[in-house]
C-alpha cells in the first residue's frame, strides 16, 4: 500500500458530518397571564362604610411593612457580590461549539438533559474543520478568537472546546464555575487538568476526555528481529531502534523509532517535553515563569531527543515522511502516538487493507525518576462564555455531562458512531473501567501520571520548540535560553487573541 497518501492524515476526523445551525435566539421568559373578576357589590351603609375605611387603612398599613421588609432584605449584605442564579423558569438555548465529537454522538445526551431541563435547549455543532491537522487546528482557533474579539452576545458560543494547552489565553473571556469549586474539581479530576483548568482557587473549564503517549509498534517487524515488544527503558529502547532500522544504499529504508525533530514526528513536541520532565526539569516556577534553560539536564534531554536522528546509528531522518503515514506503510517500526491518532490509524488500517499487526506499549522511562511514570497530557476540554448571560445554565450542563454516568454513554457513542473504541475518562473514580481495556489499558495507566504546564498558547509555544531542532545541529544553551525568552513573552501576553 506504498502508494496511498497518509502525509495530511485527518486527526481525528471522527465523521463528515454537517455543522448543525446556529439557534441565535436570546432567552425568552414565560409569559405570566393573570386575570381580574369584577363584582358588583350593594350601597355600603354608614356602618360597613367605617368597617370598610378600617380594613383599608389595615391593608395599607400592611403594605408598607411589607415594603420596608423587602427594601430591607435587599439591602442586607452590600459587598458587591451578584446572584447570578436565574429563574428555573427561563427557555434558554445554549449554543455548544464542538470539536471531534460528532453530532451523532453528542445528541443523545443533550436530549435526555433536556428531557430533564425541558426550560434549556441545547444546541451542539462539531466545528473542527476537514483537512491537516495543522491547518484545521489553525483554522478553528482563529474563529474562536474572532467572534470572542467582537464580543457579540449572537455569535459568542456559550460553551466552546479548547485544547488544554490553549486555556490561558481564554481565561478573561471564560466565566469561571459557580457549581464546581477548586477542591471538587481537585478531587474529581486527574492532575493535568487541575493544571489546565484551575488557577489553584477557580475552575475555568472541564475537561471531557482526557489523553496521553503510547508507542504503537508494528508486531511483525519486532518479531522479526527476535524483539517481543519494545522496552520500557529509554536505554535498552534505543538499541531496539537501532536494530530495528534498516538501510539500503546508506539510506533508511525501515526505520527503528520516529524522533528528533517536530517537522514530521507528529507528537515530536510531547516527546521532547517528556524527556525534560523524566529528566527533572522544572518547566515553569511557582509563579508560572519558565526556568527550563536554567537546568543543566535541559541540553542533554534535548539532545537525546535529537540523538534518534542525529547519532550515526540514527533511526530517524527529517527527509522521511510524517511518522503516522511512514508507519502505516511500514516504513517505521515504532512511534509515539496518542489514542485518539492510534484510532486514526486503526480506521486507515481496516478501511484500506493494510493489515498492520499493531501493538501499544508504555512509554519509555528513565531509571531514577522521580516517580514510576512521567507521560504528557494531550486532549480537549469545555470552556463557558458568559456574554449571552446563559453561564449558570452553561455549567450546570458541563456538570452534569462530566458525571460518570454521561461520560460512559459519550464514550459508547463515539465508539459505536466510530466502529472503534471509546474516550479515556478524565475522572478519578473511572480509572478501574479501563484497566484491562486492550486498546485504552495503556493509556489510561498513564493519566495519573500525565503532565501538563501553562502555555497560555500551546500552538505559538510548539512552534518556538520547533524552530531549535530545524537547523540540524545538536541544540545548545543559546538556543534554550532563546526559548525559554520565547515562552515568556508567550505567558506575558496572555489573551491578546
Amino acid at each position: 500500500m506504498s502508494n496511498q497518501n497518509y502525509q495530511n492524515m485527518p486527526s481525528p476526523d471522527l465523521s463528515n458530518v454537517q455543522a448543525a445551525p446556529y439557534y441565535y435566539e436570546q432567552p425568552q421568559p414565560y409569559e405570566e397571564v393573570t386575570t381580574t373578576t369584577t363584582v358588583e357589590t350593594p350601597p355600603a351603609t354608614p356602618l360597613a362604610k367605617n368597617r370598610r375605611l378600617l380594613i383599608i387603612g389595615l391593608v395599607v398599613f400592611g403594605l408598607i411593612l411589607l415594603l420596608i421588609l423587602v427594601f430591607s432584605l435587599l439591602s442586607r449584605g452590600g459587598t458587591g457580590t451578584t446572584n447570578t442564579t436565574t429563574p428555573t423558569t427561563q427557555n434558554v438555548i445554549l449554543q455548544f461549539r464542538g470539536a471531534f465529537i460528532s453530532a451523532e454522538a453528542m445528541q443523545p445526551l443533550l436530549d435526555e438533559y433536556t428531557a430533564l431541563n425541558p426550560n434549556v435547549k441545547i444546541e451542539y455543532a462539531d466545528k473542527w474543520p476537514q483537512g491537516a491537522f495543522k491547518d484545521a487546528s489553525a483554522i478553528y482557533k482563529s474563529e474562536i478568537n474572532r467572534v470572542l474579539r467582537e464580543n457579540d452576545s449572537v455569535n459568542i458560543p456559550d460553551i466552546f472546546m479548547v485544547n488544554n494547552s490553549w486555556t490561558g489565553d481564554y481565561e478573561k473571556f471564560t466565566k469561571v464555575s459557580n457549581n464546581i469549586d477548586f477542591q471538587t474539581f481537585n478531587s474529581i479530576f486527574y492532575p493535568a487538568a487541575v493544571e489546565d483548568f484551575t488557577n489553584g482557587t477557580s475552575v475555568y473549564g472541564v475537561p471531557l476526555w482526557m489523553d496521553t503517549l503510547a508507542v504503537l509498534y508494528n508486531k511483525d517487524i519486532l518479531n522479526a528481529n527476535s524483539i517481543q515488544q519494545p522496552s520500557t527503558n529509554w536505554v535498552e529502547f534505543k538499541r531496539q531502534a537501532q536494530t530495528l532500522t534498516t538501510r539500503e544504499g546508506g539510506q533508511i529504508k525501515v526505520a527503528g523509532f520516529a524522533s528528533g525533530n517536530m517537522d514530521n514526528v507528529s507528537f515530536g513536541f510531547e516527546l521532547a517535553n517528556v524527556l525534560l520532565l523524566q529528566n527533572g526539569v522544572e518547566i515553569l516556577n511557582a509563579q508560572d515563569q519558565p526556568v527550563f534553560a536554567t537546568f543543566n539536564e535541559a541540553i542533554p534531554a534535548l539532545q537525546y531527543f535529537q540523538s534518534f536522528q542525529n547519532d550515526s546509528s540514527s533511526t530517524w531522518n527529517s527527509t522521511l515522511k510524517n511518522d503516522s503515514a511512514a508507519f502505516l506503510e511500514s516504513k517505521v517500526a515504532m512511534i509515539v502516538s496518542t489514542s485518539y491518532r492510534y484510532r486514526d490509524i486503526l480506521k486507515y488500517n481496516q478501511a484500506y487493507n493494510i493489515n498492520l499487526n499493531i501493538g501499544v506499549s508504555q512509554l519509555p522511562q528513565i531509571t531514577g525518576q522521580s516517580q514510576p511514570i512521567i507521560n504528557f497530557a494531550d486532549y480537549w476540554g469545555a470552556m463557558v462564555s458568559d456574554a449571552r448571560g446563559n453561564g449558570t445554565y452553561a455549567w450546570n450542563f458541563l456538570q452534569w455531562l462530566t458525571q460518570p454516568e454521561q461520560l460512559r454513554k459519550l464514550s459508547d457513542n463515539i465508539a459505536a458512531q466510530t466502529e472503534s473504541f471509546g474516550i479515556l475518562y478524565p475522572r478519578r473514580d473511572m480509572a478501574q473501567i479501563l484497566q484491562t481495556d486492550p486498546d485504552l489499558g495503556i493509556f489510561n495507566e498513564s493519566l495519573p501520571y500525565a503532565q501538563s504546564w501553562y502555555m497560555v498558547n500551546g500552538t505559538k509555544v510548539r512552534e518556538e520548540f520547533t524552530k531549535i531542532f530545524q537547523g540540524g545541529g545538536n541544540v545548545n544553551q543559546g538556543q534554550v535560553t532563546q526559548l525559554q525568552t520565547a515562552v515568556q513573552t508567550i505567558i506575558t501576553n496572555k489573551g491578546q487573541i
